[in-house]
């Protein structure tokens, strides 16, 4: 009988805590199926330390931020997951800066509810949707020219964008995106099932302009997911990744969350919040144990 629910881990960095996060997802889903993609170009990590429901992802993808390489590791990632013979029904993607904020049996409940194949958080991208500094930036990376492209960013070691362009004329044609494809993004970290995997990697496999287009975008792992499967007419996806952040200090990072933050994360329905840092406050951590433990 296959688990109810597995975790995809994305990390290049910080063992220590990551090792938390994975004793504490063991600890509350009873040794659930992690597959976890660790960039081993970044650093090392200690495999044997790891309960054997873990696979590790073999080779794994030399990641950069911003880059397509991130989506190449999570399409390798949901490839492992629903190749293992105890595959889950549902499976949450997290990275190692993350950790759960409600009890296994609320997480269970709430994704069962609904029938939904996927948990995003995900909006419409349009040239004539740019209310907030979100969609503004998400018109700018994904439908926008933009100079240096993704590709050539690192190696020009120069600031992102130079310049930024909105397709125009005869140069619209370059977008993949038409009436019946329309862009979509929002939060990278996301839930889904075996049909929504099934139906991104069919997609990726078979109609590989998508991909061509988003590999000469910044951060396409915001879009190219999204995009996928809200114009996937089969597939019904909840517009609520059930994940807590906090922007309020308007860096390209959301806040390190602390012990002060921690009466917003009881009150809040998210399932899981980032970020944490181990080293700059361990006892929020302890805490949550606490109140996930019910």
């Amino acid at each position: 009988m296959s688990a109810p629910l597995g975790f995809i881990l994305l990390t290049h960095n910080g063992h220590r805590q990551s090792l938390r996060l994975a004793d504490r997802l063991n600890v509350m889903f009873d040794f659930p199926p992690i597959v976890w993609h660790h960039d081993f170009s970044k650093c090392a990590l200690p495999e044997s330390k790891f309960s054997p429901n873990i696979t590790f992802v073999r080779p794994s993808v030399k990641t950069n931020w911003t880059e397509f390489s991130i989506v190449n590791a999570e399409l390798r990632a949901m490839a492992q997951m629903y190749s293992l013979p105890d595959a889950p029904e549902r499976f949450v993607l997290l990275s190692g800066q993350d950790y759960p904020i409600k009890p296994a049996r609320q997480i269970l409940a709430d994704l069962q509810a609904g029938s939904f194949d996927g948990h995003f958080d995900i909006n419409l991208v349009r040239e004539d949707r740019q209310g907030s500094k979100h969609l503004k930036t998400f018109y700018r990376r994904h439908l926008c020219f933009n100079f240096p492209p993704a590709p050539l960013f690192r190696w020009m070691k120069r600031q992102w964008p130079i310049f930024t362009r909105p397709y125009r004329g005869p140069f619209k044609r370059l977008l993949p995106f038409s009436s019946d494809l329309e862009c979509y993004a929002g939060s990278q970290w996301f839930t889904g099932n075996h049909q929504l995997v099934k139906y991104i990697l069919k997609y990726h496999r078979t109609k590989p302009r998508l991909a061509r287009y988003y590999r000469w975008t910044m951060f396409p792992d915001e879009s190219y997911f999204h995009t996928i499967v809200q114009n996937a007419k089969q597939l019904k996806i909840n517009n609520n990744n059930w994940r807590y952040t906090d922007w309020s200090e308007g860096g390209a990072h959301p806040k390190i969350l602390k012990m002060a933050d921690l009466p917003k994360l009881m009150a809040s329905p998210a399932h899981f919040a980032r970020k944490f840092n181990l080293d700059v406050d361990a006892e929020i951590f302890d805490r949550l144990d606490e109140f996930t433990r019910a």
